[in-house]
C-alpha cells in the first residue's frame, strides 16, 4: 500500500511539473493552436472520426491570431491542472483493482466497489475534458466554429466510413462478405 501512494505521489509531481512547463512555453511564430498533443487518454495516439485527436486536428487548420493561441493553451494548461491528479489517482485504483483480480479468492463486492470508484474517476476526467473542448470553442469566432464542424462533417463523411474496398461504401458488404466458401 506504501507503494501505491508513493507512485501516486511521483504520478502526480510528474504531471504537474509537465504542466508547469506547457505554461512557461511561447508557441513559436505562425504556429497552429499549439496547445494539443496527438495522444489521447493513456498516452494512445488519437481516436480519429470526430474523437478529440479529429477536432483538435480541425482547429490547428485554422488561422488562429495570436491571443486565440494563447487562450487555447490557457484553456488546456486549467484542463491539465485538474486532470493530472485525477490521472494519477486512476492509476493507482486500476493497479488496486488489478490486484484485487489476482488475489487467490477475487471478492465481487470488492471488485464492484473499485470499478465503481474507477468510474467516477473517468467521469471527472471525462467532464473536464468536455470543459475543455467548451473552452476552445468559446476562443473561436463563430465563423472558425463553423470551420471546425465542417471539418469534422467531411471527415465524418470521407473514405473511411463504410465497409466497402478503398472507401467505396456499401460495395463490398459487410466484413467477410467476399471470401470464399
Amino acid at each position: 500500500m506504501k507503494h501505491h501512494k508513493t507512485l501516486a505521489v511521483l504520478v502526480v509531481l510528474g504531471s504537474l511539473l509537465g504542466a508547469h512547463e506547457a505554461l512557461a512555453q511561447q508557441p513559436p511564430e505562425g504556429a497552429g493552436p499549439g496547445p494539443g498533443s496527438a495522444r489521447g487518454p493513456r498516452g494512445r495516439i488519437g481516436r480519429g472520426g470526430d474523437g478529440e485527436m479529429g477536432w483538435m486536428r480541425a482547429i490547428k487548420a485554422l488561422d488562429l491570431s495570436m491571443e486565440q493561441v494563447q487562450g487555447i493553451a490557457r484553456v488546456r494548461a486549467d484542463m491539465i491542472v485538474k486532470t493530472a491528479p485525477l490521472q494519477a489517482q486512476l492509476q493507482v485504483k486500476e493497479l488496486e483493482l488489478r490486484n484485487l483480480w489476482l488475489s487467490a479468492t477475487p471478492d465481487r463486492r470488492s471488485i464492484m466497489a473499485k470499478h465503481n470508484e474507477i468510474d467516477a474517476l473517468r467521469r471527472q476526467v471525462r467532464d473536464a475534458r468536455i470543459d475543455f473542448r467548451l473552452g476552445v470553442y468559446q476562443v473561436l469566432t463563430p465563423a472558425q466554429r463553423d470551420q471546425v464542424r465542417q471539418a469534422i462533417e467531411d471527415r465524418r463523411a470521407g473514405p473511411h466510413k463504410g465497409w466497402g474496398r478503398k472507401g467505396r461504401a456499401g460495395t463490398a458488404g459487410p466484413p467477410g462478405a467476399d471470401m470464399p466458401m
